[in-house]
């Protein structure tokens, strides 16, 4: 939030929970970890991880997280910045790749990024363009031009389970053929 801050409610009732976490900086992104006990807080210069029960933060990675997401066993997120993506292990806070080296970096800030279901791939959207990184050695496997209104970024983004199609949401939701980069 702009004051710096994370609340958590409760579904039914809407009361909060706890104090607001202290942050620091300008929250972009957050997510739960799957079993609940654990947040994620993605800010311009950095990722957090607190533990929600104690309040409390369990470590902090200086990478940009504008983006961020939990692989679907819940044990890896991504999170994307200015050209740079990062694939961290969610109980030591251990980059398994760093940033992504160049001619392989995204142009333009990742505001987007998901894993496939089957967790063996990251998913990021700079600009006009997806990009496709193997989990296990860190390589773009694909980059394909996505034709959407350049003037507005994609903020949310994800891939259907047979992996064919990507959905974005830049100024209104769209669906996207992978293979070909058009409009579905």
């Amino acid at each position: 939030s702009r004051d710096e801050s994370v609340r958590i409610w409760e579904v039914q009732g809407g009361k909060t929970i706890g104090k607001p976490f202290g942050v620091g900086s300008l929250v972009c992104s957050i997510a739960f970890s799957l079993d609940d006990l654990h947040l994620l807080v993605g800010c311009w210069g950095f990722l957090q991880l607190w533990n929600v029960d104690r309040q409390s933060l369990e470590w902090k990675f200086d990478v940009p997280a504008i983006s961020l997401a939990i692989t679907p066993d819940g044990t890896q997120v991504v999170c994307g910045g200015k050209q740079v993506i990062h694939v961290l292990d969610m109980t030591s806070s251990v980059s398994r790749s760093q940033a992504v080296p160049r001619p392989q970096a995204p142009t333009g800030s990742i505001y987007a990024a998901t894993f496939s279901l089957d967790g063996s791939q990251v998913i990021a959207v700079s600009s006009s363009k997806i990009y496709t990184w193997l989990i296990q050695t860190g390589q773009l496997s694909s980059k394909v031009a996505l034709r959407i209104h350049k003037a507005y970024s994609v903020h949310s983004v994800i891939i259907s389970p047979d992996r064919r199609l990507l959905a974005a949401v830049n100024k209104r939701a769209g669906v996207w053929d992978l293979k070909t980069g058009k409009r579905v």
